[in-house]
């Protein structure tokens, strides 16, 4: 194992308890081998090489939970093959950031209370966001690699992007290269396509796949990697889901109305209290915690 592979199995381990639950029952049973025979173990090295050569397996690191799904068969003398590891689960806890490596030599930074499923084979390189967001530092590939989220799917080949899944909106924010986004309000509905380069942002509506594209600076497309979060005309109810996924306790709204409220500024993640603090100084709302710890962000006159 290289240098560049030992990071991805390091990374691998890191991702879930599930990772690591199958490596050490790997270990076992690779373990519990050894009276079974040289003549089994030298079987097991040659597809250990076609592996490696051909590259069978979704990720290489992964090899031994691979191995460890087909150790049953070769005990009971049948002749075997590696098994797909399926997926791998990438998620981080409120307040906290996870970066990846993957074995294509992309890398994802995941955003705070978010979670990644990624699906990297030979033929495919294939992430979906189920919630929160997520930075990507694609390697150039012939192969495309796609981000799915929800009802909008992101194409590139090699490139630098963010992906946000909020509340109503899917927004994707380019840093660096050209990507194409596709979105349709339902599985049967038509896809609207759309090119952006760098510096581009879209916001996406997800209930109709309607777009708003907006020009940014690109250092700003993943301005959360920094400690910062930027807004141009944001509804409330986006920026509370980004806060909510940054602090403890939760930030909730009075009434749905105040989540339509619209928000331009920039703020600085830091202590929670000072946040509070500038979005009510800077939209006509007051803030309260109740007993059980929530802020509950109202306007003055129903406070």
């Amino acid at each position: 194992m290289d240098a560049v592979e030992e990071k991805a199995f390091c990374a691998w381990l890191d991702a879930s308890d599930a990772n690591r639950a199958a490596y050490a029952e790997a270990e076992r049973l690779w373990q519990e081998m050894e009276p079974l025979g040289p003549a089994l173990r030298r079987d097991l090295a040659r597809e250990r090489a076609v592996v490696n050569e051909t590259k069978v397996s979704r990720r290489r690191f992964a090899a031994w939970a691979a191995i460890a799904a087909s150790i049953a068969v070769i005990a009971t003398g049948f002749w075997w093959r590696i098994h797909d590891t399926g997926p791998m689960v990438i998620a981080s806890a409120v307040g906290e950031g996870r970066s990846v490596a993957l074995n294509d030599g992309s890398t994802i930074h995941v955003g705070a209370d978010s979670e990644v499923v990624v699906d990297i084979t030979p033929h495919r390189r294939t992430v979906t966001l189920r919630h929160g967001e997520a930075f990507f530092s694609v390697a150039k590939n012939d192969t495309p690699f796609v981000v799915a989220a929800e009802n909008v799917a992101v194409t590139v080949r090699g490139t630098e992007f963010n992906v946000k899944l909020g509340e109503r909106l899917v927004t994707v924010a380019v840093q660096s290269g050209r990507v194409e986004t596709s979105a349709s309000p339902s599985s049967v509905a038509t896809a609207t396509t759309t090119q952006l380069a760098a510096g581009d942002q879209l916001e996406i509506t997800k209930a109709t796949a309607a777009g708003r594209k907006t020009r940014i600076e690109p250092r700003d497309a993943a301005a959360w990697r920094l400690g910062r979060l930027i807004y141009h005309e944001t509804p409330l109810e986006e920026v509370v889901a980004d806060l909510n996924r940054q602090f403890q306790p939760k930030i909730v709204l009075a009434t749905p109305s105040i989540g339509q409220m619209k928000l331009t500024g920039v703020i600085v993640l830091g202590e929670q209290a000072p946040v509070v603090k500038a979005i009510t100084g800077a939209l006509p709302l007051a803030a309260y915690r109740k007993t059980n710890g929530l802020i509950v962000l109202t306007t003055p006159a129903d406070s």
